[in-house]
């Protein structure tokens, strides 16, 4: 699950996790036909999809919807990701009082790149988020 800042994407139904690491040229004519690489920087990113919210219904349930992050990628905001599961799992839907993050997963800061919605004739709208990390991405002890 994702939690940005705390709070969890309303009506979430899935989100990906992406690291990579660029590889940098260091080949020679010393090295013939095979190409040599260096790890250079790495980087990561995060999808998020959710069925659309324009605002969470239960206002104590710590949930962002899609006004909150289309402000937050007007603004240029900052959020804290944090990539893991919960610690409260329910077959019940939303726990009261929200999702609680178990230890462990992933931590990062990040930014709001891109968001989008869409509604097609018969099914229920959805939004779209994509989140680009602004330095190291860590293990959650």
């Amino acid at each position: 699950m994702l939690f940005l800042d705390g709070n969890t994407v309303a009506l979430a139904t899935s989100c990906t996790l992406n690291v990579s690491r660029n590889m940098d040229e260091a080949s020679s004519k010393d090295d013939g036909s095979w190409r040599t690489v260096t790890p250079g920087d790495a980087q990561w990113d995060i999808s998020a999809d959710s069925l659309f919210s324009p605002d969470p219904e239960d206002k104590t349930s710590k949930q962002v919807a899609f006004p909150d992050l289309f402000a937050a990628l007007v603004e240029g905001k900052e959020l804290e990701a944090h990539f893991t599961v919960v610690d409260t799992p329910s077959s019940n839907g939303l726990p009261e009082g929200g999702w609680i993050p178990k230890a462990g997963g992933y931590k990062g800061k990040c930014y709001v790149n891109s968001s989008s919605i869409s509604a097609a004739k018969g099914s229920s709208a959805s939004s779209s988020f994509s989140f680009t990390g602004n330095g190291p991405l860590q293990a959650d002890e």
